[in-house]
């Protein structure tokens, strides 16, 4: 029997909440985003660009986590993630940064904020028409950082930045292990034979 994947920004419902696929990392394991926002509150980022020890890493990895279902806390893979610090500045045709800076540890995180490159792969665009309607018309913050400024996906779905004290809504990400919950493919899946499938994990 040949091994089926589910493919980028295929959408799944776990305990009666949509996630939408990332990436595959490796077996059964998926990074996802929540396919909503963590809660009808705004967040501030912080006191400072500083992902790893940020107030809305704690959130993520705290409140926000233990509001999950236990399934859902049981399946999470506690993953290390990146921080990308700064650009030289933005292709407002393509709407995409020109990445410059390094590239630095963010910790290990239950749950965290996506990246840029991880919340277009979700939306399968860098097009602001379809992030703007992927975000549902409001400012989402993103982890990687401008200069002293973070980078977050605007309510016209245009990527800009703001300092890290003033709010934004939350789009949560982790990585979970879909072989210890059931999960509904909400959209279909592609095999190595490009055969397509829907099915229940």
């Amino acid at each position: 029997m040949k091994k089926t994947y589910i493919t980028t920004g295929t959408k799944l419902t776990i305990e009666g909440n949509e996630y939408i696929v990332i990436e595959h990392i490796k077996d059964d394991q998926y990074k996802v985003l929540a396919n909503g926002l963590a809660s009808s509150d705004t967040k501030t980022f912080g006191l400072t660009d500083e992902y790893k020890t940020s107030k809305i890493a704690i959130y993520l990895d705290n409140d926000y986590y233990n509001s999950l279902p236990e399934n859902i806390r049981n399946a999470i893979v506690e993953t290390s993630i990146q921080q990308k610090v700064f650009s030289t500045g933005y292709d407002n045709g393509k709407n995409s940064p020109t990445w410059t800076g390094e590239t630095k540890d963010a910790g290990i995180h239950k749950s965290f904020l996506p990246s840029w490159d991880e919340i277009t792969k979700a939306a399968r665009s860098t097009d602001k028409e379809t992030l703007q309607t992927f975000v549902d018309g409001k400012y989402v913050w993103l982890r990687d950082a401008y200069s002293s400024l973070v980078l977050y996906v605007g309510v016209n779905g245009n990527l800009g930045n703001d300092y890290s004290y003033n709010i934004c809504y939350v789009r949560p990400a982790f990585v979970l292990d879909i072989s210890k919950v059931c999960a509904i493919v909400l959209l279909p899946l592609k095999s190595n034979n490009n055969t397509d499938y829907s099915r229940t994990f």
